[in-house]
């Protein structure tokens, strides 16, 4: 804030302001300098003069009148609130742009009652992800997986394999700027004694994840058992960001087939083609004649387990316009 009252040693050595050119430097001899003084004395335009003369002005100070500030001026960011009952460490996801790929920063401590300012400018409707563990064992977040690095802070970029890249898969919550406004600020309330996420090593089964610009239908192609005919599953509906387990089981080495459509008409998937039902979800049992039975066929792409896992996470980013 600028400094309204300046050091007035500055000005012991300023010269004072001139006198009006009407006023003589010098009274005319024999003027009544008693009757001049006193008619001069009321004057709260100034100091009366030592001669007892015409006041001197008063020298400026140099007041600056300004509102630091303005009324017009608006908060904006995304702040992080404790009100839960033992002390956190919270962390946020969000996008560098409007297009760009989804990142985890943390970790923010944060006391009972405390409040941090994570993010300094924020968009109306703008779409962020917030998670936090406590000092007791809770923690707050679901339904929206990000990667973390727990014992240090940490800045990630992307989503995918967390614990590949040495990283830790955590569940966010979503959160979104309300419309017409800049600011956010999220609480963190309650909370629950155990985080739901466990490690790679005890994951199983097949995770699709969206990490488009866009809300996706998915659907996965799979077999009962080595033997049985090829089955495919759908819809899996995904908002950006957003992940679903679509099935609980997988073996080591196990081969999966994939497909997603986009809200905005993009597509995911080439190479193998299997049976679709636009509209509705559907499950199906083979791969042949998709047409002459009501169905459609669609180019799934081939995942397949790691030999020493019994889980895969698949990401569709980016898109195509057309199959």
């Amino acid at each position: 804030m600028e400094d309204l009252y300046p050091d007035l040693a500055e000005l012991a050595d300023q010269p004072l302001p001139r006198q009006p050119s009407d006023i003589p430097a010098k009274p005319p001899e024999g003027a009544d300098l008693r009757k001049k003084s006193d008619s001069k004395s009321a004057s709260s335009s100034g100091f009366p003069s030592p001669s007892g003369g015409s006041p001197v002005p008063t020298p400026p100070l140099g007041i600056k009148q300004s509102d630091p500030k303005p009324s017009g001026s608006v908060e904006t960011g995304v702040r992080l609130c404790n009100r839960s009952s033992e002390r956190i460490s919270a962390a946020i996801g969000y996008r560098s742009t409007s297009g760009g790929s989804w990142r985890s920063k943390g970790w923010y401590a944060l006391g009972v009652g405390e409040c941090a300012k994570v993010i300094t400018s924020a968009s109306p409707g703008e779409t962020f992800y917030v998670y936090a563990k406590g000092a007791n064992g809770s923690y707050w977040g679901k339904g929206y997986d990000l990667c973390v690095r727990d014992g240090e802070k940490f800045f990630i970029q992307g989503t995918d394999n967390c614990e590949a890249r040495g990283y830790r898969t955590a569940s966010f919550t979503k959160t979104s700027v309300a419309s017409g406004q800049r600011n956010l600020t999220y609480s963190f309330t309650g909370g629950r004694r155990a985080d739901p996420k466990p490690t790679v090593a005890t994951q199983k089964g097949v995770k699709l994840c969206n990490n488009s610009r866009e809300k996706i239908y998915a659907a996965i192609g799979y077999k009962l058992i080595s033997s049985s005919p090829w089955r495919t599953k759908g819809w899996y509906a995904l908002e950006r960001g957003q992940c679903t387990t679509a099935l609980r089981s997988a073996s080591p080495g196990e081969t999966f087939y994939v497909y997603a459509k986009g809200a905005n008409g993009s597509y995911w998937g080439k190479g193998y083609d299997l049976c679709v039902r636009d509209g509705k979800e559907f499950r199906i049992s083979g791969t042949a004649n998709c047409e002459s039975r009501g169905y459609r066929t669609a180019g799934f792409s081939r995942i397949k387990v790691a030999s020493n896992s019994q889980f895969i996470r698949h990401s569709f980013t980016g898109g195509r316009l057309s199959p």
